[in-house]
């Protein structure tokens, strides 16, 4: 394991991925497989302390603007028949909630849509590109928030298979990442609530 907590395994097969799953499904560990490379994360408290910023705000918005959204955290996120899979920091099912919200088997990627959203928060390198990953999954939609820069791309997955940064959500037409930004630059220097709170009156003024 690296000082940054990331651990790359080679030539593991799908059964060995599948059981890792099953030993570590109550860790606080995060697992990218692409074709037989498997790396192992242990997320930091800069890791989660921003990741947690963001579902919140999600949350915030998605009651403000009363849109319907089925909220996957962590899920591991896999297909066997493509040989991909990873748990992203957040996902969210919004274009199709209806499809999703009262399926209560485990999530099966080769018989339903993946979900509309994922969240991402990068601390330290991935020896695994994720956004492949991403892309197998069809994924349609990636937040990626960089703790270094600290700042966020909005990724839309086009119909080549790769990811392009634009500037409005494909969920959320009506939010730009400039404009989430602002509120992500608060962290640290408003105390949460506060912060919260001037993010639901920027809301109800795009409601106006």
């Amino acid at each position: 394991m690296t000082a940054e907590g990331r651990l790359l395994l080679r030539d593991v097969d799908w059964a060995t991925y599948e059981d890792l799953l099953e030993q570590f499904e109550d860790s606080h560990v995060f697992m990218t497989y692409d074709h037989g490379r498997l790396e192992i994360t242990s997320p930091s408290y800069r890791h989660d302390r921003s990741k947690s910023l963001i579902a919140r705000l999600i949350e915030v918005m998605v009651f403000e603007m009363n849109i319907e959204v089925e909220p996957c955290g962590s899920v591991t996120l896999r297909r066997e028949s493509i040989s991909f899979g990873l748990e992203p920091d957040e996902c969210y099912y919004i274009a199709n909630f209806e499809q999703i919200w009262e399926f209560k088997d485990e999530l099966d990627l080769e018989k339903l849509p993946s979900p509309d959203l994922a969240v991402e928060v990068e601390v330290t390198h991935s020896s695994v590109g994720r956004l492949p990953v991403y892309a197998g999954l069809g994924v349609p939609e990636i937040w990626r928030y960089d703790r270094k820069t600290r700042s966020i791309r909005f990724l839309h997955l086009t119909g080549e298979g790769e990811y392009v940064e634009l500037e409005a959500s494909k969920a959320f037409p009506f939010l730009t990442s400039h404009d989430f930004q602002r509120f992500l630059n608060m962290q640290g220097k408003v105390k949460p609530n506060r912060l919260i709170r001037q993010f639901q009156d920027w809301l109800q003024q795009r409601k106006k």
